[in-house]
């Protein structure tokens, strides 16, 4: 990425260096890392270049939220831990002597924590509240006279007797933490210390009434049970006794035995069927020499042997007689015999493999239909063994319902001979000394997290609406140019890096005659740091490339108001400073500026030049060129509009008056209009030796200076590259980071 580099010089006419100005880049690597990167550097620097912004809504987040905690009431928060374990009653419920049952207890303890957050508690503890209230004690916080005093908004002089109760069941654990906030710490404590009380009280009477309703219920229902025990039981007796079943009930019955041993052969058959009919399916779709069958018995291999043995023979023979000799022919005779032998053994094969299937199959019918004929009996069979168990277990579960209940009046009948506890205060509630809210840490640091949040997402969101470019070094990243000069913000400069004079200038202010300078003494004040940045600019157009400085530079823009015209005026004066001759051609016909800038006349000018049909090589000089008060600088302005600009510049004349400015001057600078608008820059750079490209920072486009680039690339004109106008030193980019150095009596480098 090429960058600008702007250094001090002294004064040719003898100005005196009072103070120095330095515009330099300090490459930071970031453009030549990686995506990630790039991306977070580009962020960190949208933020660096806004951080004002960022702090003063930081600030103001700060502020907001020191003003709502200073409004928050304090409240106090007691705790206290109570260790619930289950009742003897309920532990033993459902389960056996001495089992834990975890999701019982896990049951229970909710439920209590569901206790513990009812209505009914809470109102009998507002009751209880109100007979027994708590101490009255002065606790106010460090902020409560300053409430007071400028009566802030949440601050009562009375504070509320309303307690906020929180339940909490530690994990894994038998205990509660219980959690009790309100506006005075002793309520707090008060309460706490009632609610477990109440709420051992509570359990005690709800156990007693429990057992007490139990047992009367339990008494019923074990008499209702004796009498369906005796009837159920009773009614097993008669079934057996009716039904005939000659064998116990925990032994299989001969039909079911009979089943399953008929279904394990019928399984066998069908597998062995299967494997039959397999085989003679294939046997008889396939050629008889591929059966495994055949293949596989020794005697037909040994057939096939020799009837080979006979074939080689014949072979033989067959080479040393003709056909009706004897010999050849009882060899014939003899493998004809083989093979007839051959064919009657694989029929045979076949014929077997055939019989097999059969009789698998028949075996198979007959097992099938032996299994059907026994399923019925084993049926009739089941259906009075089902009645049989239905009237058995029914029998069996009255038996235990009975013992269970018997058990259970007794132990109902315990519970409620003993009055024990089964709550534990593990750590008792203690009067808070500091109040719980507001939590001033906390909520500075939730206030100052959301304050930067919202600011940085301001400015992000600032930064994406605006894709214009900014910062030194986004230029030359995105258009692949060189960074031929930067040229700061006069507005946006230091106080102290102007002089009063100038800065009166800039602002229109009179000589106390009532009479305003010339705009060339204004641009003639080299005091100002902007014009070190020139200087910068001009040695980038002089010395860039290692090439030889060109004589006619074009200037343009991508739209209006971007500071070519000034541009040109500054590297006019800049050249005529170093004692070159230098001329300034103002192409912009449709809207000069450069003979505002300088005063002079646009009476006459670049149109009558190229609309007149005289030599331009006879002419004098003065009667094409106007000098200007600086000495070396000279001035084309545009003339007198004219409709048919563009057939002006397309004439041959425009190449002649160059070549005549080529020889009578070391520079030639041309500000054409924007290329947005019109191509008359287009048309002349193809006669210029390089293009220069205006660009204004926070205003020009991304888009369009990409677009304008690559229009001059494809239409082949040389660009020398860009210069970035009216940039913010506050604004820095991830590309390249600029600083200034200021110093009274320092030496340009």
């Amino acid at each position: 990425m090429a960058t600008s580099k702007a250094t001090g010089m002294e004064l040719s006419r003898g100005t005196p260096a009072v103070r120095t100005y330095r515009l330099e880049p300090v490459e930071t690597g970031a453009a030549e890392a990686g995506p990630e990167q790039g991306a977070l550097m580009d962020l960190w620097w949208v933020v660096v270049g806004r951080k004002g912004l960022i702090l003063t809504v930081v600030a103001v987040g700060v502020v907001l939220t020191v003003l709502a905690t200073v409004g928050q009431t304090p409240t106090y928060q007691a705790r206290t831990t109570i260790e619930v374990n289950p009742a003897p009653e309920v532990a033993s419920l459902g389960k056996e002597s001495g089992e834990s049952g975890g999701s019982g207890h896990e049951t229970y303890l909710q439920t209590q924590v569901r206790i513990l957050q009812s209505q009914s508690l809470r109102k009998q503890m507002r009751q209880r509240v109100a007979r027994q209230p708590a101490p009255p004690r002065e606790s106010r916080d460090q902020l409560a006279s300053v409430r007071e005093a400028f009566r802030i908004p949440g601050w009562r002089r009375g504070p509320s007797e309303e307690v906020e109760l929180r339940v909490i069941p530690v994990e894994r654990s038998r205990m509660i933490e219980l959690v009790a906030e309100a506006e005075r710490p002793e309520l707090a404590a008060h309460y706490l210390q009632l609610l477990t009380g109440e709420y051992t009280q509570t359990l005690l009477q709800t156990r007693w009434e429990a057992a007490e309703v139990t047992t009367k219920w339990l008494t019923r229902q074990l008499e209702d049970l004796r009498t369906k025990l005796e009837q159920s039981e009773g009614a097993v007796q008669r079934y057996r006794m009716s039904s005939g079943m000659l064998f116990s009930d925990d032994k299989q019955s001969v039909e079911e035995a009979k089943l399953r041993q008929l279904q394990d052969e019928l399984a066998r058959a069908e597998v062995d069927r299967v494997a039959k009919q397999s085989a003679y399916e294939i046997a008889e779709t396939s050629l008889a020499e591929a059966v495994p069958q055949i293949l596989d018995n020794g005697r037909l291999s040994g057939y096939q042997v020799k009837l080979a043995e006979l074939g080689r023979e014949r072979a033989e023979l067959k080479s040393m007689f003709t056909p009706e000799h004897y010999r050849v022919m009882r060899v014939e005779a003899q493998i004809r015999e083989m093979e007839a032998t051959l064919r009657r053994e694989r029929e045979t094969i076949i014929a077997r493999l055939k019989n097999d299937f059969a009789g698998a199959k028949r075996r198979e019918e007959l097992l099938r239909a032996g299994v059907v004929a026994q399923g019925e009996q084993a049926r009739d069979h089941s259906k009075q063994m089902g009645t049989y168990e239905v009237l058995k277990r029914e029998a069996e579960s009255n038996r235990r319902l009975y013992d269970d209940l018997l058990a259970r009046v007794k132990t109902a009948g315990l519970a409620a001979a003993i009055q024990t506890t089964n709550v534990r205060v593990v750590d008792p509630a203690e009067v808070p000394t500091a109040p719980h809210r507001p939590n001033w840490w906390g909520n500075l640091a939730l206030g100052l997290s959301l304050s930067l949040l919202v600011a940085v997402g301001l400015v992000l969101g600032a930064e994406n609406v605006n894709h214009s470019l900014k910062a030194p070094g986004e230029a030359s990243y995105l258009l692949k140019l060189p960074e031929l000069g930067v040229i700061p913000d006069m507005k946006r400069m230091p106080a102290w890096s102007r002089t009063a004079t100038s800065l009166g200038k800039v602002l229109g202010e009179t000589d106390g005659s009532g009479v305003v300078e010339s705009p060339v003494a204004v641009l003639q004040d080299r005091s100002w740091a902007i014009a070190e940045s020139f200087r910068g600019a001009l040695a980038s157009i002089l010395f860039g490339k290692g090439q030889a400085a060109p004589r006619v530079v074009l200037i343009t823009s991508v739209n209006r108001g971007e500071g070519k015209s000034t541009t040109v005026a500054h590297l006019g004066i800049s050249l005529a400073e170093i004692n070159q001759r230098v001329l300034l051609i103002d192409a912009d016909m449709r809207k000069p500026q450069l003979h505002k800038t300088f005063g002079a006349a646009n009476t006459w000018g670049l149109s009558d030049l190229l609309r007149e049909q005289g030599s331009l090589r006879e002419a004098p000089l003065e009667a094409l060129v106007k000098p200007t008060e600086v000495a070396g600088l000279y001035l084309l302005p545009s003339g007198p509009g004219t409709v048919s600009i563009s057939s002006l510049l397309y004439s041959k004349r425009s190449g002649e008056l160059l070549e005549r400015f080529r020889e009578e001057f070391d520079m030639v600078i041309i500000d054409t209009p924007p290329m947005q608008y019109v191509s008359d820059a287009r048309v002349l750079g193809r006669l210029a030796d390089g293009v220069i490209l205006v660009i204004r920072a926070s205003q020009t486009l991304r888009d369009e200076a990409l677009q304008i680039s690559r229009r001059l690339r494809d239409d082949g004109i040389p660009v020398l590259g860009t210069i970035l106008n009216a940039w913010d030193v506050k604004n820095k980019s991830r590309y390249g980071a600029y600083h200034y150095g200021y110093g009274p009596g320092e030496e340009g480098e």
